[in-house]
């Protein structure tokens, strides 16, 4: 298992991708997969922590009736855990205790590992704990195998066959950049090597959401990767739920016949498959010192909604678009990653 955990990053050598092609094929793919489905499944990284707490309550009060948990926990050897909190013995309590209380057994599992341990004493990361979880996912779906490669006497043992949908961490609202390992990252090293890894919709938890009735928000433009971003995120919202679709315009890149068929084809949707409560918003740039991401974090700011989702391409392993890390650094609001 140590080589396996070590080599996360060479993925194309495993039988998952040698059948799904590339990694945005993957991701194409697990989205026109959730379009037929009629419940989800949720990856859920709890610590034990407060934000921890908060990701799990938000997404207790996001699931819609039949949606599925599957928490997960990167744990080590509790007699090295000073915190008794942090424990994994009593995390799994914890959670189990809130967890009894609110659903019924068969919508939630719990998935509890040890780290591994490397030979020369080191520790596999959580952000790793969580890619092996789901490059392991990854093979499972394309071969109903267990096993890591053909060749490999090595197996793993799922929480649970249900694929998941969508990936929830949270995000500690960390501003601008640090460095983890010699790489600049724009969020927590856990956060960003996973968001950079994942296949499915990630979604980032920042603050509490303990309203019924929430408020979504997107950006859009009038590509297919925008549509299929909008299609995703109507899988989220109820029918009393608040929904904005924004859009930057650009005089300079776009007419106004332009302006109209994409407000027309948003409208169309939100019609059709929307909340009562939903609409287009149009945000004009009017100079070119204007910079998107202010405009889209200042709106933002100003209507608070409790969710802010964005289509960003699907690049494994690459770094977000400066776009798409502003407005996950920026955005004071929980942030739904729809990537394509």
């Amino acid at each position: 298992m140590q080589s396996i955990s070590r080599e996360l990053q060479g993925i194309s050598e495993t039988k998952a991708a040698n059948t799904a092609l590339d990694y945005k094929h993957l991701c194409s793919e697990a989205i026109n997969e959730m379009r037929d489905k009629n419940s989800y499944n949720f990856l859920i990284c709890v610590d034990g922590s407060e934000l921890g707490d908060l990701v799990l309550n938000n997404i207790l009060n996001l699931r819609k009736k039949n949606d599925f948990l599957t928490v997960f926990h990167a744990t080590k050897n509790d007699d090295k855990v000073e915190n008794f909190d942090f424990k994994s013995t009593a995390v799994k309590s914890k959670i189990e205790t809130h967890l009894i209380a609110t659903l019924l057994p068969k919508y939630y599992t719990l998935c509890w590992r040890a780290r591994d341990v490397y030979d020369d004493g080191s520790m596999q990361s959580v952000r790793d704990a969580v890619i092996q979880l789901l490059t392991e996912y990854r093979i499972y779906k394309y071969t109903h195998s267990l096993a890591y490669s053909d060749n490999s006497n090595e197996v793993f043992t799922l929480p649970t066959t249900k694929q998941p949908d969508f990936l929830v961490l949270g995000h500690l609202g960390r501003k601008g950049l640090s460095k983890h390992n010699n790489e600049l990252t724009t969020l927590g090293s856990t956060a960003d090597i996973t968001l950079k890894s994942a296949h499915i919709p990630c979604i980032l938890m920042k603050k509490p959401v303990t309203t019924t009735s929430k408020f979504y928000s997107i950006a859009v433009d009038n590509s297919d990767l925008s549509k299929a971003g909008l299609d995703i995120l109507l899988t989220l919202v109820k029918p009393r739920d608040k929904l904005r679709v924004i859009h930057v315009f650009d005089t300079n890149s776009l007419t106004d016949e332009n302006l109209n068929i994409l407000k027309d084809y948003y409208n169309n949707e939100l019609n059709n498959f929307g909340p009562s409560d939903a609409e287009v918003v149009v945000i004009t740039k009017i100079n070119d010192n204007e910079v998107m991401t202010d405009l889209i974090c200042n709106w933002v700011e100003e209507n608070s909604p409790d969710y802010f989702a964005i289509t960003p391409k699907a690049r494994e392993g690459n770094d977000l678009s400066s776009l798409t890390a502003s407005i996950i650094t920026r955005a004071p609001c929980n942030i739904i990653l729809c990537k394509q």
